[in-house]
């Protein structure tokens, strides 16, 4: 039997998702020594069906980008998201979207898959319709990414990456940070968990939803779940049941999946990806550790991060290691 190479094996999960998959039985399952996601250009990794790309080229397109279709979801009331962030990321074949969440006044936790190969992304906070000129938004430009050293495009897993910010961002009623896990909080299967985002609100669609809209379902077993999945998933992954179209969709990635209680909300976890275009089955999204409140620190403290160039690896993959103590399941 001869060894597969990554790409190899991205082709055949492809396959297996899209019901083509043929076992030959000529081949083992491994993961490669190599990650040839280094070599990969930016427009390969865009072309991904997880990635968010969008084609507004000049100001006159931007409203083609938006639809008011609303599907599994409601709209959302204006700022009741505090934390939530809209990412928008120029890439070759237009712009692409992502979500996130604030962590602190220069901390956004979204998504690896968003910016792995990303220079420059536009961080917008405060924002509730993005036709629209609100002046509670706040917008920052951000060169300077930390993204999880395993994290696998593959199997998706270790999704995770921190924006860092130049300027602080000011909290008010409407830009707040989120609160992450602490020791002995746990997320129970069955249990109500809520995602917000401007992402595509129907399967096919090419478009985002102008207005912030969010979804309440509940969190499927990871047994169910990888039933879709073909036992792909591990447990640092968590699926929210998809029934009657309840799910995210392209668009949201990056954002917060999160429980509310009387006494406080929490992120646990963060929209990762979905079947196909994963607007219709639960969708898998990383875990986010115990002790990730740590992040925080960590990433305003670390001298490789102060001093590191986005444009230089060896300091880029520093601060990324030190990260190591901050997420759980590595």
């Amino acid at each position: 039997k001869r060894k597969l190479t990554e790409r190899e094996l991205e082709e055949i999960v492809m396959e297996i998702q899209n019901g083509e998959y043929k076992d030959e039985n000529d081949y083992d399952f491994i993961e490669s020594e190599g990650s040839e996601t280094e070599d990969l250009e930016k427009t390969d990794i865009v072309e991904d069906d997880v990635f968010e790309t969008f084609t507004a080229q000049n100001p006159e397109e931007k409203a083609s980008l938006f639809s008011n279709k609303i599907t599994g979801g409601q709209p959302a009331v204006p700022h009741s998201f505090p934390h939530q962030v809209a990412l928008q990321i120029e890439v070759p074949l237009g712009t692409a979207f992502c979500g996130g969440s604030i962590l602190s006044e220069t901390v956004i936790l979204t998504a690896a898959h968003c910016v792995e190969t990303v220079k420059t992304a536009k961080v917008i906070v405060g924002a509730h319709n993005l036709q629209n000129d609100e002046p509670t938004t706040q917008t920052f430009n951000s060169t300077r990414f930390i993204v999880h050293e395993e994290w696998s495009m593959l199997f998706k897993h270790n999704d995770i990456a921190l924006i860092i910010l130049e300027q602080n961002i000011e909290f008010n009623d409407n830009v707040k940070k989120i609160e992450l896990p602490v020791d002995g909080e746990t997320v129970a299967d069955g249990q109500e968990a809520t995602v917000s985002g401007w992402g595509i609100t129907e399967d096919g669609s090419q478009t985002v939803s102008p207005e912030l809209n969010y979804v309440t379902a509940n969190i499927l077993p990871l047994r169910e779940c990888n039933k879709f999945y073909f036992g792909l998933l591990d447990n640092t992954q968590i699926c929210l049941n998809g029934e009657n179209g309840k799910s995210s969709c392209r668009g949201d990635s990056g954002g917060a999946l999160i429980t509310k209680s009387e006494s406080k909300t929490v992120q646990i976890g963060i929209v990762s990806f979905g079947i196909i275009f994963g607007c219709e089955i639960g969708y898998p999204g990383t875990t986010v550790e115990q002790q990730s409140n740590q992040v925080t620190e960590l990433a305003a403290e670390s001298p490789e991060l102060k001093h590191s160039n986005p444009d230089h690896p060896p300091l880029f993959l520093a601060a990324a290691q030190n990260l190591q103590k901050c997420w759980t399941y590595l």
